[in-house]
């Protein structure tokens, strides 16, 4: 009833690329029918746009199809003016787009399927999810056993998500270690108190009693000397 819509190839002009109708195109070669088809010379841009605008049209096209044929168009050189065209998205959509398709792996998104119903918030929290190469693992091994797979298509990213949200990874990171006890020092006469925190890199030192204030201020002076001092021993040692 409708005509679908071919361009001559450029590497063979006695062939036909189609730009839009592929649906119909695939249908009518299983039934052995021929199709009407309006012929169009249209460069390389114009019939991407034109393929993307066709799909975009069609109600039942999923979010995750739309990013992968977004990330297709890109590895095939498009530009994202072009692509945005295409798909009749701005650029925070299609930034969405890319990110999810770039994260969610072929054969992931093949298992999953279209998820007609997951929407664009949902892609995105798995993508956040999957950022993390320990739960992409957990994600490829979940929905390799066979529960997985006898779930309808339709369950299937919702079970994965759920899964995802509840698995805890664990922690690599290593155990701090404990802080060293503080050494402390009393002068004979009692007029003087030391504490000392130390750190790798770091040093606490506190002085206490009726000696502290006039000692800080003597050990102030005297400072260069002490380090020429204590050099000069760990130079000898």
């Amino acid at each position: 009833m409708t005509p679908v819509l071919v361009r001559p190839n450029p590497a063979d002009r006695q062939r036909y690329m189609v730009i839009f109708g592929h649906r119909r195109v695939k249908v009518a070669q299983e039934l052995g029918l021929k199709v009407k088809a309006v012929v169009k010379s249209v460069d390389d841009i114009t019939s991407v746009i034109a393929q993307g605008q066709e799909n975009s049209a069609r109600s039942n096209l999923s979010f995750i199809e739309r990013a992968y044929f977004a990330r297709n168009l890109l590895e095939a050189g498009m530009s994202k003016d072009v692509i945005r065209s295409a798909l009749g998205v701005d650029e925070a959509l299609l930034s969405k787009m890319l990110s999810v398709a770039d994260v969610v792996a072929p054969g992931l998104m093949k298992t999953l399927g279209a998820c007609k119903r997951i929407g664009r918030d949902k892609w995105l929290s798995l993508r956040q999810l999957l950022l993390n190469p320990a739960y992409a693992d957990v994600a490829l091994a979940y929905t390799g056993k066979a529960e997985f797979e006898a779930l309808p298509q339709d369950d299937r990213f919702d079970a994965l998500h759920a899964y995802l949200k509840r698995y805890k990874v664990r922690s690599t990171a290593k155990t701090p270690q404990k802080a060293s006890s503080p050494q402390r020092w009393t002068a004979s006469d009692s007029a003087l108190a030391l504490v000392m925190n130390a750190k790798p890199r770091k040093v606490a030192i506190e002085l206490t009693s009726a000696e502290a204030k006039p000692f800080a201020e003597w050990l102030s002076t005297r400072m260069d000397r002490l380090y020429d001092e204590y050099r000069r021993t760990k130079n000898e040692n």
